[in-house]
Parts: structure tokens; C-alpha cells; sequence
């Protein structure tokens, strides 16, 4: 059986959606091994897989937690800080520093995060297969520049207008010198510098599948991609140990209402401090439902207790969505995903990243509502959560996605995929991929 090597970056968001694959792949007989940054330690062996930390001394413990910071200044100056450990840990891999990772572990298939997608251009260099996997949905539907553009001018101009842009944030200390990295790491492991992509967010090595953890019916708008995107199930791992939760403070008799801010948080510190304010005071508005608010490591859960809420920092969201009648979350693509899985319908209040996107799907799937943070407002929220949990559109809706979702998981488990690649020549996987993406 082949030894199988699974690379995340490290955090709740980008660990659970590898263990299913995991589990899965181990089942089968192959050895499953994970490495990165040692925030990701304690999130794998919880899980019982083998952890083989990298880059320690340039990103000790702590070095990917949320800024939280309370003020710009603040901000500005965590964000220097992370730069400088992120230019750091390139300077290392640029040295060789991986090398040992690939001696030690000999892995026969690199599954490689697009977050962190070094792993790749070291597989590059030793001749081993890779593939990545994206803990979202398709990077051209959260940043429509990033989508091929219908020219050759226009895509030169997006080119240098990011480039610019990402140089003066380097010049200014708050983000890595990118371009001189990836062409340093390029150079050591014979993949060709040309080719090395000038947008951000790149996946560094072309042509490599990537696996998207949804079916397309959900992850992406009609319409064809010119893409390496392989649609798999959702893999949501069902048998992650639960946080432990005050299970007896619930009124049984009361419907569910379930707020997540997610595993990280510290986006935006002020702006998520509004959100739990406001969601606050429509749970108070409503005595006659419980609440269930998990808000995250940077904010305080007693400041958002009541005789009908139940604060924690963290939740057991999978035992609690099995009760929920509905869900008000941040719209981390997991949560949604989870969500989906047991057809509880959301209001979504997106705070970063991808997480407009993903409620913009959310909506335009009929599975709740897109609520953007600055234009929120208590009442507005309850007139949202009274049609959610009244009008049956919502709950069909959110059964039809969900069936779907379980049918996913039937015909097109990720382990399959997996096992498919270690399979084929690599040469082969750009033409698995491209057939993938047409279907």
C-alpha cells in the first residue's frame, strides 16, 4: 500500500475537511501522514494520525492564531510580525529545508493545501505526484479578477496591477516578498520560473488537480471553467471528537438557534464584536428560542449570556446541528457545508475572505440568507430567522442540497480520487482533471 502525505495549513478550517480522506485512505490500507507548521500538531494527533512538524524555528506554536487585535496600529503591527515569520519560513524552504520532510516520510502522493502549496514544487522536484485540495469553492467566483481574462492585455494589466500592489505591501513590511521566494524555490527544484503564475493566491505548480470538497451543483455558479477542478464529496468527518459543552443548560422544548463565528476569528475585531452585539439583542427579543452562541477564542463568551443563551467559545456543532432549526454562522465553507449536511437552513453574515462568496451560493441556492455585517440590524435578523424557521421553501430547499450532498459522498468519495492519481502516470492527472472539470 502506498504512504500518503497530507499537508494543511493549520487550522480547525483546513484540518477537518483532510480527516474523512484520512480516515478513508487508512481504512484502505495505506499510511497516512500529515505535516506543516506545528499550530497543526495538536489538531492531528487529537485525531490519531502521525505528525511530522517543518519549519519550527521560523513558525513557532502560536504563529497562525487570529491577530485579535483591537486597533489598527495594533494590526499593523502583528501583521509585520506574521510577515516577517512567513518571509522566514521561505528563506528555509528555499534552503532545502523540506528535503528531510520527503526523506523521512518517502510519501508515494503529496495531498498538498492550495493555502500552503510548497509541498507541491518539493513533490516537483523528486518526481513524486501531488495533488492539491481547496477548502472553498472555486478561487474565480471569490475573486473575479482572478478568473482568465478574454485577453491577453487585459490579463498583462490585472498582472501588473496585483503585482504592484503586493510589492508596495512588501516594501512597506505587510506581506512577504512573494515573487523573489517562489522563484528561489522554483530554481531548487527544477520547475521552470516562467511558468510560475503572477496573481495572488496562486497555485504554484500548473497543471496539478485540485480538489474541490463539495458537488459542483453547490460549489459553482452555471457556467464552464477552464480549470484543473476535480468535484468530490464534501468529506465531512462525522467522527471528530466533540468539545465538550454544557449540554444540561439547553431547554429541551424550545427551538434550536445555533450562532458560529467560527474556529478563528480576529478578522476584524470591531466588526465581529457588532455581529455579536446585534445577533445578542434579537436573541433576547426572542425568549421563546434557545441560542447557542459559539464566539470564538478573541471574544469573551460571558459577555453574551442570558436566560436563553448558552455561550462558549467553541461548540460541538455537528451534535448541535441534529437539534438546530436553524443556523446564523460567519459562512466558513465547513460550516456551511455542515450545515447542508443535516438540512438546516442559514442565515449567513460573511466577515472575510471567501465568505462572501460562499453566502452569495448560500442565498443563490435558496439554503438562507445573506446578511452583509455592516448592514445589520436586529430586526432585520428576526424577520430572517421567523422565515427561516416558519416558511417550508427554506427546508426543502435545504433537504434537496442535502440529498445531493449525501449522494456526492456515494458516487465520488475523495478517497476514490485519491487512490485514482496514485494510479495513473503524471503526465495523466492533467487530462483526469480537465475531464473532471467538463463533467
Amino acid at each position: 500500500m502506498a504512504t500518503i502525505l497530507i499537508a494543511p495549513y493549520p487550522s480547525h478550517g483546513h484540518v477537518n475537511p483532510t480527516l474523512k480522506l484520512a480516515r478513508s485512505l487508512r481504512e484502505r490500507g495505506h499510511r497516512v501522514l500529515y505535516a506543516g507548521p506545528p499550530d497543526a500538531r495538536e489538531l492531528v494527533l487529537r485525531a490519531g494520525f502521525e505528525f511530522f512538524p517543518v519549519l519550527e524555528t521560523h513558525l513557532p506554536v502560536g504563529s497562525f492564531d487570529a491577530f485579535g487585535a483591537k486597533g489598527f496600529k495594533e494590526h499593523v503591527r502583528k501583521l509585520r510580525a506574521y510577515t516577517r515569520r512567513i518571509d522566514s519560513a521561505l528563506q528555509g524552504i528555499g534552503d532545502g529545508e523540506l528535503d528531510d520532510l520527503f526523506e523521512r516520510t518517502k510519501p508515494d502522493l503529496v495531498v498538498c493545501d492550495c493555502m500552503l502549496p510548497y509541498p507541491a514544487l518539493v513533490a516537483h522536484g523528486r518526481d513524486v505526484p501531488a495533488v492539491f485540495f481547496c477548502g472553498t469553492i472555486p478561487r474565480e467566483f471569490i475573486h473575479p479578477f482572478l478568473a482568465r481574462p478574454p485577453t491577453t492585455f487585459g490579463r498583462r494589466m490585472r498582472a501588473f496591477a496585483v503585482g504592484a500592489l503586493l510589492s508596495l505591501m512588501a516594501l512597506l513590511g505587510v506581506a512577504p516578498r512573494m515573487r523573489k521566494h517562489h522563484a528561489r524555490i522554483a530554481r531548487r527544484y527544477g520547475y521552470p520560473v516562467e511558468q510560475l503564475p503572477t496573481e495572488p493566491e496562486p497555485i504554484l505548480v500548473r497543471g496539478l488537480p485540485e480538489l474541490i470538497l463539495a458537488p459542483r451543483e453547490f460549489a459553482e455558479p452555471s457556467g464552464h471553467l477552464d480549470s484543473q477542478y476535480l468535484y468530490v464529496g464534501p468529506s465531512i468527518d462525522l467522527d471528530r471528537p466533540p468539545t465538550e459543552f454544557p449540554w444540561e443548560k439547553l431547554a429541551k422544548d424550545k427551538p434550536l438557534v445555533l450562532f458560529s463565528l467560527g474556529g478563528m476569528g480576529g478578522y476584524n475585531r470591531t466588526l465581529e464584536q457588532r455581529v455579536l452585539e446585534t445577533v445578542f439583542a434579537a436573541a433576547r427579543a426572542r425568549p421563546q428560542w434557545q441560542f447557542v452562541f459559539a464566539v470564538n477564542p478573541t471574544h469573551e463568551a460571558r459577555d453574551f449570556e442570558a436566560d436563553n443563551v448558552v455561550a462558549v467559545k467553541h461548540a460541538p456543532l455537528l451534535q448541535l446541528l441534529g437539534r438546530a432549526s436553524t443556523v446564523i454562522t460567519h459562512g466558513g465553507f465547513n460550516t456551511v457545508k455542515e450545515c447542508i449536511h443535516f438540512g438546516v437552513p442559514m442565515v449567513v453574515i460573511p466577515l472575510a475572505f471567501d465568505q462572501p462568496a460562499v453566502a452569495r451560493q448560500v442565498e443563490s441556492r435558496g439554503l438562507g440568507v445573506h446578511c452583509p455585517p455592516r448592514e445589520l440590524e436586529a430586526q432585520a435578523l428576526l424577520r430572517h430567522l421567523d422565515s427561516l424557521m416558519t416558511e417550508p421553501r427554506w427546508r426543502a430547499s435545504a433537504e434537496a442540497m442535502r440529498a445531493r450532498f449525501h449522494e456526492a459522498d456515494r458516487e465520488t468519495p475523495i478517497a476514490d480520487a485519491v487512490e485514482g492519481l496514485l494510479r495513473r502516470p503524471r503526465a495523466e492527472d492533467a487530462q483526469l482533471a480537465s475531464e473532471a472539470s467538463g463533467r
